[in-house]
């Protein structure tokens, strides 16, 4: 798996107005390979089937108290930085943002409500040599939290395209 961000949980608690424990962390991770085919591995739409393989190892979201960063990926995507500003609010909102409602998200039943909406990422805001990330360019990645119930398993992040 690819790391491709890491949330310090004070930054959380600022954009989401969580109380989470500062001197922790958020770090995701999801299948990228650059030849093969991989979407269907981290793509969800309400089905238990995805749901499932998903959680078999094609995404990660962790927990952890702060340390000393490490990437033992094939890939390392350059660092960019998270700007908070006013909530983009909106279904049908396809960029990357964090909090307040997911845009863009297919209406199936996700069974995710027991999950807080943290944050979406629009493969094209990557850079130039990682646009496909998610596999398609135009893919967007949602992550929703389940934080510190179980460090090894905060929460889960999919993607979703059309």
């Amino acid at each position: 798996m690819t790391f491709i961000i890491h949330l310090p949980m004070d930054f959380v608690n600022e954009a989401l107005g969580t109380s989470y424990p500062e001197h922790y962390a958020i770090s995701v991770f999801t299948t990228y390979h650059k030849e093969d085919y991989f979407l269907d591995r981290i793509t969800y739409h309400g089905d238990p089937a995805e749901l499932a393989i998903i959680q078999n190892g094609y995404t990660k979201v962790i927990a952890h108290p702060i340390g000393q960063p490490r990437n033992e990926s094939n890939f390392i995507i350059p660092a960019r930085e998270m700007i908070l500003s006013e909530t983009v609010e909106g279904p049908d909102y396809i960029g990357s943002k964090m909090g307040g409602k997911p845009g863009y998200v297919q209406q199936e039943s996700l069974s995710l409500d027991h999950l807080l909406f943290c944050l979406q990422l629009y493969g094209s805001d990557f850079g130039e040599d990682f646009k496909d990330i998610f596999f398609l360019s135009d893919a967007v990645g949602y992550l929703f939290l389940n934080v510190l119930e179980n460090e090894n398993d905060a929460g889960i992040f999919f993607t979703q395209c059309s």
